[in-house]
């Protein structure tokens, strides 16, 4: 049965922020003299143009899906869709203009380096997995004519990580187990049990 939480024990147990703000403090100094913030969710291209609420180059990262994820001991983890928005615009960069799709290119791929490293990716945190290998970690443009007009243009670096060990576990795996524990396994397509055959 689950207990009832006061909204402060609720903010003190959350990981979600924690792993927001992990990420941002470990991508900042990998980035030197790019703006990398916290953003609370998707970016309106509209907003972008009109409202000017970014300065480029900006990396702002954003939880942008969140899925429950269960565990086999009964706990249950948190899948992440993270997504970090690139805003860029033309700049002139060691006495060279460059364009802001090449800057957005450089940015992205950065930043996919930095998903396949072997340590950073898990921003210093214990209990949260790798980037996930399904859907792979991907750039895309997201910008409109309207914006590219304004001389900005927005991209997105998106994957997946699954925050792990959230909620009780009914099971430790070293005590006996529950008595009313059932240890078959199906997978997809196996056949259902004979006591819950049609």
């Amino acid at each position: 049965m689950i207990a009832p939480l006061t909204l402060a024990e609720r903010l003190a147990s959350s990981r979600l922020m924690e792993a927001h703000k992990a990420i941002v403090a470990t991508l900042a100094p990998l980035f030197p003299g790019v703006q990398v913030v916290r953003h609370p969710g998707r970016v309106d291209v509209a907003d972008l143009v009109e409202k000017e609420i970014f300065s480029a180059p900006t990396i702002a990262v954003a939880a942008t899906r969140v899925r429950v994820a269960r565990e086999l001991a009964g706990e249950h983890g948190l899948a992440v869709e993270w997504t970090a928005y690139l805003v860029v615009e033309d700049k002139v960069v060691g006495n060279r203009r460059v364009e802001r799709d090449e800057i957005a290119h450089a940015l992205g791929a950065g930043l996919l380096a930095v998903l396949e490293d072997h340590e950073a990716p898990r921003w210093g945190l214990e209990d949260i997995t790798d980037p996930a290998d399904e859907p792979r970690p991907e750039l895309r443009p997201v910008f409109t004519v309207k914006a590219l007009e304004r001389g900005v243009a927005l991209f997105a670096v998106i994957w997946s990580q699954t925050l792990l060990s959230l909620g009780e576990a009914f099971w430790d795996f070293t005590s006996p187990p529950p008595p009313d524990f059932d240890p078959r396994v199906y997978l997809p397509g196996d056949p259902p049990p004979p006591e819950e055959a049609p």
